[in-house]
């Protein structure tokens, strides 16, 4: 289980994606939001978030 917390002001959209590129998780999240992954399998995924159009932050997610 991975927890995710927007801190931003505006709304964004939270991506997780496997190494493949295939999107696993997508959360539409406002200010204080809190949401709850599961389900992953063991591996190595990325994520993106975007304000609007623009990315403002990726990186990786190892789940061992």
């Amino acid at each position: 289980t991975m927890h995710v917390k927007s801190v931003e002001s505006t709304e964004v959209d939270f991506f997780v994606f496997d190494l493949e590129g295939t999107l696993m998780v997508h959360y539409r999240m406002n200010e204080g939001d809190h949401k709850r992954i599961n389900g992953l399998e063991k591996g190595t995924y990325t994520y993106q978030v975007f304000k609007k159009d623009e990315m403002s932050e990726s990186g990786k997610i190892i789940i061992k």
